[in-house]
């Protein structure tokens, strides 16, 4: 909404020299078109004018324009204008398949070919180019991505990055993968059907997570960011990591928790309602991010999935009670100190 964004009190004199950049950033979606935001309250004199101010970030590059206004005594304002985002859907160009801001036509806008502009909605289907996978060129700031591919498997690769926080819903039974070389910021992440692989080599942030079906695998290098709830409802959620994490959000749902990787992994949230298995093929889970002391944790889901660690693998009780938890152990564990510790 209009003034739920950044602002500055300046207690005296604002005194505006060369040029002021401000950089448009949204939480999720579009902006508001409505009414102004107040970017500066002042208590003294002004000495420049809005000509001193210039729109930039992401944001600046969608369909929208931006433009600042010093005319309300004691503030410095900003109009959204332009058009709203469009609805694209993938075509590409079977050559590069380069993701562009306002650059190449590479999409379909409807009937008509279009350039993609941030905040826009992209959908890519089996009717896109897949190969060579999408090349994301740029810092891109999608409103939101839909993958519906039955058929065609894609990949997200390239030296850019997806950020915005665009919800990602991913459908049919095909795969995505997301491999690209920078950090990503997300929304909701839904994966409905197929396979979503997160195999980028920087960190991702991810918002609420569900998986309805399919089967989901976080395997990229750095350490991700997990705000929102994880409902594994069907299918699977598989972490493949290299760095040590911990996962503080509440796991619920009758899906399938797999850990790979000799990494510890940390559980730490209230999966009471986690019916589905755990399985650790590898590395080490430890129950709570501090020691227990006898109390009672709900880390490993209810009694109705059960825990398998794997031979090789290590399940660190850290002091918990894991009441009446079935857990299945074979082997001596992470270099034969112990399956359970």
């Amino acid at each position: 909404v209009a003034g739920a964004n950044d602002l500055t009190y300046v207690y005296g004199n604002l005194n505006l020299t060369g040029t002021n950049d401000v950089v448009i950033n949204t939480t999720e979606g579009d902006l508001d078109t409505t009414a102004s935001y107040t970017l500066i309250n002042y208590y003294g004199s002004l000495s420049g004018d809005a000509t001193y101010f210039r729109a930039v970030g992401p944001l600046s590059q969608s369909r929208r324009t931006f433009a600042f206004d010093t005319t309300t005594p004691n503030a410095v304002t900003m109009t959204v204008g332009g058009s709203a985002p469009a609805a694209l859907t993938w075509r590409g160009d079977g050559t590069g398949n380069v993701w562009y801001i306002h650059n190449t036509a590479d999409w379909n806008n409807g009937a008509a070919s279009d350039q993609f502009y941030n905040l826009d909605a992209v959908l890519f289907d089996d009717t896109g180019s897949n190969s060579p996978a999408v090349n994301l060129a740029e810092t891109l700031a999608p409103g939101a991505i839909t993958v519906n591919n039955a058929m065609e498997d894609y990949t997200f690769g390239g030296s850019g990055a997806l950020t915005g926080n665009p919800a990602l819903n991913k459908e049919g039974a095909a795969a995505l993968t997301i491999a690209n070389d920078g950090a990503n910021t997300f929304g909701a992440v839904t994966l409905d059907d197929g396979s979503l692989a997160f195999a980028n080599f920087g960190a991702n942030s991810f918002g609420d997570i569900t998986v309805n079906g399919g089967a989901l695998t976080f395997s990229n290098r750095q350490p991700n960011t997990y705000s929102g709830s994880l409902a594994l409802n069907a299918g699977s959620l598989t972490l493949n990591l290299n760095a040590n994490t911990t996962l503080a959000s509440a796991i619920t749902g009758a899906g399938t928790f797999v850990k790979q990787n000799t990494n510890m992994l940390v559980l730490a949230g209230d999966n009471s309602l986690l019916d589905g298995p755990i399985t650790v093929n590898a590395g080490v889970l430890k129950i709570g991010d501090v020691v227990g002391l006898n109390q009672d944790s709900t880390a490993l889901g209810s009694v109705n999935g059960g825990t398998v660690i794997a031979d090789g693998a290590t399940l660190a009780v850290n002091g918990y009670n894991l009441e009446s938890e079935p857990v299945t152990v074979s082997g001596a564990g992470v270099n034969g100190e112990g399956a359970i510790v």
